[in-house]
């Protein structure tokens, strides 16, 4: 901790680095003053103080205070006169007005003028200490919120299902449909055609925009782990279970939770998942009571629904619940008119430019087994890769027989060499080598979690040490 006085004068003088976080204390007691400094605070912020109204706002002006304990009576001027000064300087700043003669209709005044916490004098060095320590924390978390809802506006921008076929605005049409309610949504296609985009899509276009949006991929959980996954578990349901835990489903209350792969959740789980939809309630694995979750569903799978439920493999009751509203999504094959602004998409913001329209031919021709994520994984290949020439993301197609590009030394990739596994494992590697093996770079490039990454890396055997860099 840092102690910082600023007299009249406003001298401010330093004994060592300040700390990021700053504190003022104006009191004309300057025995106060240094037992705020020595009242055993957190450690990590600056402590400033000043014994008049002027120091204390010449200070303000000249350091980013977050926040002031301001006494009510200054020898200059009232500290309620200062609050809106103060705030001037600084917007987010947490004022604590503090009083020996502690009145509540001044209390309710100085409160609608921007103070965040008024204490009456006496008071003792513990209640202090929690005054000032909740002001820090209430920054922390309006800076988480705002950092959150600067996220959802981002992600909300980027969730737009890209193209002008028939076929993608029959799918943007039904997502418009079905943001206007919160029924069920069963989104159905083949891996890679985007289900998981519109998702989001429909969330961002719906009265809960601004709500939490949570996915979870229902095939790469074991089964063991689903159900506390889903719907949380209480304190001693299991052997490690030392705390109770909130489930997905209570994490995504007022918003929106997107299943994905549910064809492969277990039958005992289809039916707890029927009873939330049938009466929004749930109960914690380990638990006694229910408890009331509100939630929009949305569901996907790239399997046969109607299929899994003629083999026993899936409730029938489940299915018509969560298929309200079906939206198949097509394989990208069906829409290859779309393939130029998917590029050009995939390609926002890179400085590899325009692709030449043999390119783009060469991408039309393509099958795309794995459908928008494949094209998506070619581009950023491609983009990472590209010369003075040009990019050219044919020559990563599999099977391909594409020339090398002009001036470049690089073959045409073979069938044996040219798999999305392989595609992966080379991309990867690439982005790691960019990074100089600096795991959580290399996953925000990617888009992927770094325990995600992590977990390739070990599949790929992907180890710094392998390729002769040093740590």
């Amino acid at each position: 901790m840092i102690n910082t006085t600023g007299m009249d004068s406003c001298k401010t003088t330093t004994n060592q680095e300040a700390a990021a976080r700053h504190l003022l204390v104006i009191d004309d007691d300057a025995l106060f003053c240094d037992a705020i400094s020595n009242a055993g605070l957190e450690n990590d912020f600056t402590i400033h103080t000043a014994h008049s109204a002027s120091a204390g706002l010449a200070l303000c002006h000249e350091f980013k205070m977050d926040v002031v304990l301001l006494d009510q009576h200054l020898p200059d001027k009232n500290g309620s006169d200062i609050c809106l000064a103060i705030l001037s300087c600084n917007d987010r700043t947490k004022i604590i007005l503090a009083t020996a003669y502690p009145d509540l209709g001044n209390a309710v005044e100085v409160i609608k003028l921007g103070a965040f916490d008024y204490l009456a004098k006496p008071f003792n060095i513990d209640e202090l200490c929690f005054a000032i320590n909740r002001a820090f924390k209430a920054l922390e978390l309006e800076q988480l919120a705002e950092v959150s809802s600067w996220k959802n506006r981002q992600e909300a921008e980027k969730a737009e299902f890209i193209g002008s076929s028939k076929a993608a605005q029959a799918v943007r049409n039904a997502a418009a449909i079905a943001a206007t309610s919160r029924a069920p949504v069963l989104l159905t296609g083949s891996t890679g055609t985007g289900k998981t985009l519109l998702a989001r899509c429909i969330h961002s276009r719906s009265d809960l925009a601004d709500k939490v949006f949570l996915s979870i991929n229902c095939a790469v959980l074991p089964e063991s782990l689903i159900e506390a996954e889903l719907f949380g578990t209480e304190k001693g349901a299991y052997t490690d279970a030392g705390n109770s835990r909130r489930g997905i489903f209570e994490m995504a209350e007022g918003g929106t939770l997107f299943l994905d792969e549910i064809g492969t959740l277990p039958l005992q789980l289809q039916a707890k998942l029927l009873g939330v939809l049938d009466d929004g309630m749930i109960k914690r694995l380990g638990g006694e009571r229910s408890l009331k979750v509100n939630v929009r569903i949305i569901t996907a799978t790239n399997a046969n629904l109607v299929k899994l439920v003629q083999q026993g493999q899936f409730r029938e009751d489940l299915f018509y619940r969560l298929s309200v509203l079906t939206i198949e999504l097509p394989a990208l094959i069906q829409r290859k008119k779309d393939i130029p602004e998917l590029c050009s998409h995939f390609l926002k913001g890179s400085r590899t430019g325009n692709i030449c329209s043999d390119e783009l031919n060469a991408l039309a021709a393509y099958h795309w087994p794995g459908n928008i994520r494949e094209l998506r994984n070619i581009m950023e290949r491609a983009s990472l890769l590209a010369d003075k020439n040009g990019i050219f993301p044919s020559q990563f197609l599999r099977n391909s027989q594409a020339p090398a590009a002009p001036g470049s030394d690089t073959e045409p990739v073979s069938s044996d060499h040219a798999s999305l596994k392989e595609m992966e494992k080379k991309h990867i590697l690439s982005i790691l080598h960019s990074t100089n093996f600096n795991r959580s770079r290399t996953a925000r490039i990617l888009d992927i979690s770094r325990s995600t990454l992590i977990r390739k890396m070990k599949v790929y055997e992907l180890e710094q040490s392998d390729f002769g860099l040093s740590c």
